[in-house]
């Protein structure tokens, strides 16, 4: 589970990058480092547990969210349940690498269970807060494996933090993350099926409430709460369209499947990708599917809808995932007359509901040459916004370098250029010769001043300008190669 690893160094980056003072950051991220090693490590539980207490103390100091992130992000992982079927597709590939999963997870579901039990006692408001929900799903699967009842249980955390009008919206989006781990909990027990039903119909009510609040109240710093409620509601929606599929009943299906469809994450959703990943493995357990598109397609051609419909359909998916754009493709030239409009003319003007045209600049790059957008005309072009200063930047510098020299050695139709910003030329030019890195370099300049000509929200950004001179943003975090490769329709 690859990105499990980027957030964990996001996660890192952020924290220095919004520190008070060094003491302040040196102090957290001990803790919450040292935490995360021990509470992996058999016979450390007493050890992580001062070390998590420890957490809680510091972070209303500096970072409010890093506890709550700690518990989410990383040790609630170690609860989920995975099938051998699902550990051997995410994690391994031969029987001995799978048994060998398969003790180490129980090993750190041991000590995670014994971790959370010490600390629970702790009056502590985050402790509080962020772990008794995480104590009722751990208790209740525990009673799962025992064969006891818990509708009593689930009973207990609805009335207290679900039904609760007074709490925070912030904590009620906490909360229902846990209350749809509780409903699948349910759902699994056959004598159950009425509730747990009962149980959803709550939580998509309340996820429909606070995803409509958050738009509402729509904000830079308000994203990461959208993404979080719009995956959890449409996760709920198709949650809702499954259960009556298994009872044949399309028809009540079909609108909740094209809202799970609607609502799965967009290019501005994967931007924050952080603010569903966890919920989505959690819930799915598949790290790498966040979206509903290829359930409601399935549903459409299943039902023989009109083929205007189902391209529709995929033309979203594909605008959202270029690695589609080949299957949006397949699906065109079976459906419609190629010869008077074809795919290539298609997508274009798709592309044109997502993308913005791109501001003109010329600037001279750090070799001397100069590079002027507008003598680029009919190619696609890659900007880069990075700095030497920027950990995540310099990590993918290798794989840009490549897919430079690859580029030009393939002859694909795609230029390069990226900016140096918040930098010094002799900084830069002697960090590229250092590491041998080719690829086109361009100091940023007060004139023109690049990054307030493209959305420059962080670093490293990304932006593709197609050959019609509109571009669209590559959100962070994501495979930007795949992205690419999908988008322009060339394969690695």
């Amino acid at each position: 589970m690859k990105p499990l690893l980027l957030f964990c160094l996001l996660g890192c980056c952020i924290l220095f990058c919004n520190a008070q003072s060094q003491q302040d950051v040196d102090s957290v991220l001990y803790y919450a480092n040292h935490f995360n090693d021990l509470s992996n490590r058999e016979g450390k539980d007493d050890s992580a547990a001062f070390l998590l207490k420890r957490l809680a103390i510091f972070t209303p100091k500096t970072f409010p969210d890093i506890f709550s992130e700690t518990v989410d992000n990383s040790f609630s992982q170690r609860f989920i349940k995975f099938s051998k079927d699902e550990m051997r597709e995410n994690f391994a590939q031969s029987d001995s690498a799978l048994n060998s999963l398969l003790v180490m997870f129980k090993e750190q579901r041991n000590t995670g269970e014994k971790i959370l039990n010490k600390v629970i006692r702790d009056t502590n408001s985050l402790i509080q807060k962020y772990l008794t929900p995480l104590k009722y799903w751990v208790d209740e699967q525990n009673l799962i494996q025992k064969n006891k009842p818990t509708i009593n249980m689930t009973e207990d955390f609805f009335q207290k933090y679900i039904n609760q009008s007074s709490l925070d919206s912030a904590d009620k989006l906490y909360y229902l993350k846990y209350a749809l781990l509780l409903y699948q909990i349910e759902k699994g027990q056959p004598t159950n099926n009425k509730y747990s039903q009962q149980l959803l119909q709550n939580i998509y009510e309340h996820l429909n409430y606070l995803y409509s609040y958050y738009l509402s109240n729509n904000s830079k710093s308000n994203r990461v709460n959208i993404a979080k409620a719009k995956w959890l509601y449409a996760y709920a929606s198709f949650s809702i369209a499954n259960n009556y599929l298994a009872n044949d009943e399309n028809k009540e299906a079909e609108p909740y499947l094209r809202q799970a469809a609607l609502l799965s994450p967009n290019l501005n959703d994967q931007s924050v990708k952080a603010g569903y990943f966890y919920d989505a493995v959690t819930l799915t357990h598949n790290p790498e599917k966040f979206d509903f598109y290829g359930e409601y397609i399935n549903f459409l051609e299943k039902k023989n809808s009109p083929s205007s419909s189902v391209q529709s359909v995929y033309v979203d998916y594909a605008l959202n995932y270029p690695e589609h754009k080949k299957d949006l493709k397949a699906y065109y030239n079976s459906h419609n007359d190629t010869t008077a409009s074809p795919f290539e003319k298609f997508w274009e003007d798709a592309n044109k509901t997502i993308t913005k045209p791109a501001p003109n600049f010329s600037v001279k790059k750090i070799d001397g040459e100069t590079f002027d957008l507008s003598n680029h005309k009919g190619k696609w072009i890659l900007i880069d916004f990075w700095g030497t200063w920027c950990g995540p930047c310099r990590a993918e510098h290798q794989d840009l370098n490549n897919f430079y020299i690859k580029s030009k050695e393939n002859k694909r139709n795609i230029e390069v250029i990226t900016f140096a910003c918040r930098d010094t030329l002799p900084t830069v030019m002697q960090y590229m010769k250092d590491y041998h890195y080719t690829f086109p370099v361009a100091m940023q300049q007060e004139k023109p001043d690049i990054i307030k000509m493209y959305p420059v929200n962080g670093y490293p950004s990304k932006m593709l300008i197609n050959p019609k001179g509109e571009y669209v943003v590559i959100p962070f975090g994501i495979d930007w190669e795949n992205f690419i490769n999908g988008y322009i329709g060339d394969s690695k």
